[in-house]
C-alpha cells in the first residue's frame, strides 16, 4: 500500500501549472495518500515573488483541498512560500521536517557549499533586479541556465550528469542519516537516485526533478523511484 509521495525540483513558472503537477497530485488523490514537495515547486528565484496570482489559482483548484505538504527549496525560499500560501489552509509550509514513518526531509540545498553565501545575498539582488530591471533580468537568468523549466526548450539534457557536486551532497545526506538515525529524502541535484534500502534502515534518496517527470513512492516494503514518463 502506498502512504506517501514525495517529489521536488518541479520549478514550474508563473504562466500556470504544470502537467507533470496535475499527474503527481491526481495520483495522490487517487490512491489517499500523503504528499510532499521537497522543494523547488515553484521558480521564485530568479523570477521574483510577485505575478504568481495565476499559477495559484490553479494550484488551489487543482488540490481542491487536499493537503500538501511544501519545503522551502533554493529556488523558492521559505519565507516568499510561506507568503504565497497563506490563504491556503491546507498547504503546509516547512524548511524541513521529520515525518513519523523515520524519514527526514530537506531540499539539500542547504549543505551545498556555494549556498552558504548565496542565501544572504541572491534573495535581495532578485527582488532589485525584478523590480528595476525585469527583461534583462529574465534574458540573463534565462542565458545562465538559472530557470530550469526552460532548459528542455534549448535542446539541453533531460537529466543532469552525477556529479562530484551530487556525491558531495549524497554523502552529506547519508552522514545524516547514520548520525540520527533516519532515512534522509533529498532534492537539488535533479538526479533521481541513492542508496535503497528497507523500512528502518538508514539510507539517502534523491526525489530526482519531477520537471522531467521524477517522484518516489514509499510504501510498507520501502521507496521506490518512479517517473511520470514510463508509466504512460
Amino acid at each position: 500500500m502506498i502512504t506517501h509521495i514525495y517529489f521536488s525540483d518541479l520549478h514550474d513558472n508563473r504562466d500556470g501549472v504544470s502537467e507533470n503537477l496535475r499527474q503527481i497530485v491526481h495520483r495522490a488523490k487517487a490512491l489517499r495518500c500523503r504528499l510532499y514537495s521537497n522543494g523547488d515547486l515553484i521558480n521564485i528565484l530568479p523570477l521574483g515573488p510577485d505575478g504568481w496570482e495565476k499559477w495559484l489559482k490553479e494550484f488551489e483548484e487543482l488540490l481542491d483541498g487536499y493537503p500538501i505538504l511544501v519545503l522551502g527549496g533554493n529556488h523558492d525560499p521559505y519565507r516568499y512560500l510561506k507568503r504565497l500560501f497563506c490563504d491556503m489552509p491546507n498547504v503546509t509550509v516547512k524548511r524541513r521536517e521529520n515525518l513519523p514513518n523515520g524519514v527526514h526531509l530537506r531540499h539539500g540545498h542547504s549543505w551545498s557549499p556555494d549556498w552558504w553565501l548565496l542565501r544572504h545575498v541572491a534573495p535581495a539582488i532578485v527582488e532589485f533586479m525584478v523590480d528595476y530591471f525585469p527583461k534583462p533580468w529574465y534574458w540573463f537568468s534565462k542565458k545562465m541556465g538559472w530557470i530550469p523549466s526552460e532548459l528542455k526548450e534549448e535542446g539541453l539534457p533531460k537529466k543532469r550528469k552525477y556529479t562530484k557536486q551530487v556525491n558531495w551532497l549524497w554523502r552529506k545526506g547519508m552522514a545524516y542519516a547514520e548520525r540520527h538515525e533516519v532515512t534522509v529524502v533529498l532534492g537539488h541535484t535533479h538526479c533521481q537516485g541513492g542508496s535503497v534500502g528497507k523500512p528502518g534502515v538508514t539510507f539517502v534518496m534523491d526525489c530526482g526533478a519531477a520537471k522531467d517527470g521524477d517522484y518516489l513512492i514509499h510504501d510498507t516494503q520501502g521507496i521506490e523511484r518512479c517517473n511520470l514518463y514510463d508509466e504512460v
